[in-house]
């Protein structure tokens, strides 16, 4: 798939979104959403081994040096919830509650970024208004992996978004 049809198919997710929210309002509810599935993508190979790696330190005392020797993962960000993106969504009924765990088991420098994006408001809006569900299962057919979307094609998405949504903003 091009960058073009991935930044198509995530920006698709507005079908879901019309009508609750407004076209300006689309950007701050899709951009943090594709940086989550691409983390849980890249993360996703190596997440049993982190989590072993981690067993018995404190979320921000887990000991990030380490994690690389020991589970073989070369990332500077992890994230220690038992759960992923696909558990998550097996279940609409706990759906918000372990997505908010998720995020929060992340390291901080990526709990920063969702801080920054207020994603836990754009949780609590999108599950007040019966959306929540809906939004995670339109991105869970996307897979993001870095083994299928290069970081170029991912910067070319995110470029092809972000002008989506000014565009629909009336911004250009």
């Amino acid at each position: 798939m091009s960058s073009l049809n991935y930044s198509q198919f995530i920006w698709n997710v507005a079908d879901v979104l019309r009508g609750t929210y407004k076209q300006h309002q689309y950007g701050q509810i899709i951009l943090p959403f594709t940086v989550l599935f691409r983390l849980d993508a890249t993360l996703a190979p190596t997440k049993d081994k982190v989590l072993k790696a981690a067993a018995g330190y404190e979320l921000d005392g887990a000991p990030t040096a380490m994690l690389p020797a020991r589970a073989n993962h070369d990332y500077s960000f992890y994230n220690l919830s038992r759960h992923n993106l696909s558990t998550i969504t097996t279940n609409p009924d706990t759906l918000a509650l372990n997505l908010r765990d998720y995020i929060n088991r992340f390291s901080e420098n990526v709990r920063d970024i969702f801080e920054k994006y207020k994603f836990e408001d754009t949780i609590a809006d999108l599950e007040a208004n019966d959306l929540l569900y809906q939004v995670m299962l339109h991105f869970s057919k996307v897979d993001l992996h870095p083994s299928k979307v290069s970081n170029e094609q991912m910067g070319n998405i995110f470029e092809e978004l972000i002008r989506k949504f000014a565009e629909a903003s009336n911004e250009i």
